[in-house]
């Protein structure tokens, strides 16, 4: 079995799940927009769904300030019998996926952080937030790997190294598909722009996160200390339903609570122009918007 698949087994993260949920405010089974019982302490059914814009992912010469209280909101969690800490490979040094990284080492995961130039040594921006490396040793390096790179350089410039580089790794796409040239977003027609992504990356496990939060919201607002419906909301969409867990997993151990929207198919709902895009909106606000959304038929 290889590690990719390993990690992913449900089996060996149930037991952390419910401890980083927080603190329980429900006095009855949560209930989803479609009215299934969601079990408490289960992620499985929690459905709702400048965020990734190319100043998001793009590299910046300038040094991300990050708040004290953030390394000292909780210590390192402890693995539990059987569960391991994660390399995390990050594409993009910009203010997406410094951020990102520097959450996935408060929780005690190893990460590379890369930008287009194979670099010798941690960069400003990234020597508090792992590891510096190119594009290809960021891949090569994670067990699952970020892509944080504006989406038109990735999907229609060739600027993510070769597919079997992500083969069968859990691929977490922050991108958003604006225009590099600023005049709006690509026109889709009818696919969501995760689902370009997979069919660059046939063999990886998509999922579709972190993309509608602006990255100082990202940085700021991660609470281990709130009840889980009552933190910020990631929405996150994917096929494969072991990896979408998996990173429910680390959108909670960061202190944030993960909503579904769906399939891959299904992420559109999270792009620029929708009524979720770029809103601040706890939990349980998430799921009511996304409910609210569906009623009107707008997706």
């Amino acid at each position: 079995m290889s590690a990719a698949v390993d990690i992913l087994n449900p089996a060996k993260r149930a037991a952390k799940l419910a401890e980083l949920s927080g603190p329980s405010t429900a006095s009855s089974p949560l209930r989803n927009d479609w009215g299934r019982a969601v079990e408490s302490g289960s992620m499985s059914n929690l459905r709702g769904g400048a965020p990734g814009t190319e100043r998001g992912n793009a590299a910046s010469d300038q040094r991300i300030t990050w708040p004290k209280a953030a390394t000292k909101r909780t210590k390192n969690i402890v693995a539990k019998a059987g569960e391991r800490f994660m390399k995390i490979g990050v594409i993009g040094s910009g203010h997406i996926g410094d951020t990102l990284a520097r959450h996935f080492r408060t929780a005690g995961h190893d990460t590379m952080v890369s930008s287009r130039e194979s670099v010798a040594g941690p960069s400003p921006t990234t020597q508090e937030s792992g590891v510096a490396g190119s594009f290809a040793e960021a891949a090569q390096f994670g067990e699952i790997v970020v892509l944080a790179i504006p989406w038109e350089s990735a999907v229609m410039k060739d600027a993510l190294p070769s597919s079997t580089l992500f083969s069968n790794k859990v691929v977490i796409d922050t991108m958003n598909p604006y225009r590099l040239d600023g005049a709006g977003v690509h026109k889709l027609n009818g696919t969501s722009s995760s689902d370009r992504v997979a069919s660059l990356l046939p063999s990886a496990r998509v999922v579709k996160a972190f993309n509608t939060m602006f990255w100082e919201q990202l940085r700021d607002n991660a609470r281990l200390d709130l009840a889980l419906l009552e933190r910020s909301a990631i929405f996150l969409a994917a096929n494969d339903e072991a990896a979408k867990e998996f990173v429910a997993t680390l959108i909670t151990e960061m202190g944030f609570c993960p909503v579904f929207t769906g399939g891959l198919s299904a992420s559109a709902i999270q792009e620029p122009g929708t009524p979720i895009y770029n809103k601040p909106l706890t939990g349980a606000q998430a799921t009511r918007a996304l409910r609210s959304v569906s009623l009107q038929g707008q997706f």
